[in-house]
């Protein structure tokens, strides 16, 4: 296994046991995960001989990125669109009551809160 990989996989359990430990006390009478998706900005190591555009780059010299990907424990096109649908409202709402964002949110879904509290 190469260094990068045991730290990528260090820093999603990490992330994943941060949150485990936010539900167990958000919801101490129990709760259970169904689906989900983890979604990845990929940097790819670029050949020492190809010639990188000056504003090329990721988070260290010698990467680029390659794009979004992202893995999936469903195969259900329509439930991944529904849950990064949901993801992204709520990302965008807190963006918005924390004053990152100043644009109007209407037309946007305006589902209950009372399962993030």
């Amino acid at each position: 296994m190469t260094t990068d990989r045991a730290e990528f996989e260090r820093r999603l359990l990490a992330l994943v046991r941060s949150y485990l430990d936010e539900a167990d006390a958000l919801y101490p009478e129990g709760y259970d995960i169904g689906e989900f998706i983890v979604l990845y900005e990929v940097f790819t190591r670029v050949s020492d001989t190809e010639q990188l555009d000056p504003w090329s780059g990721g988070p260290r010299a010698g990467y680029n990125s390659a794009g979004i990907a992202w893995s999936s424990t469903t195969n259900q096109y329509w439930l991944e669109e529904a849950l990064l649908a949901e993801a992204h409202e709520r990302v965008r709402r807190m963006r918005f009551d924390d004053g990152e964002v100043t644009d109007s949110l209407e037309g946007e879904a305006t589902g209950s809160d009372e399962a993030d509290e």
